[in-house]
């Protein structure tokens, strides 16, 4: 009795996940240029205020961060999340909505002619 009520509940996990599948394919599919527009926007800003803080200094290693934080030292990981690291922060967000609008104005413009 009780293998074939867990049969049926991997049967009806199996089934949500094939409806999931078919819905973000459809999602995917039907959102392909906005996401696009989304990644590349992020992608850029990120990689743009990046840059400035290599030569501005103040945004730590990624890595650094990660490895503190796997440790446990969350007190270095205080010391070295300064209030620059927060500027830049709200740099990456101010950019990457700046590059989305530009992209989805010029995405316009095109689709338009």
């Amino acid at each position: 009795m009780q293998q074939n009520y867990k049969i049926k509940i991997e049967e009806v996990k199996t089934k949500l996940k094939l409806i999931c599948i078919i819905i973000s394919i459809c999602l995917a599919y039907w959102l392909q240029d906005a996401i696009i527009i989304f990644a590349t926007s992020f992608i850029g800003a990120y990689t743009f205020i990046r840059g400035i803080s290599l030569f501005a200094g103040g945004y730590p290693n990624e890595f650094t961060v990660i490895d503190l934080k796997n440790q446990g030292e969350d007190g270095q990981l205080k010391e070295l999340i300064t209030w620059r690291v927060w500027i830049y922060l709200v740099a990456i967000i101010i950019v990457t909505g700046l590059s989305i609008f530009i992209q989805f104005k010029i995405d316009h413009i095109f689709r338009k002619s």
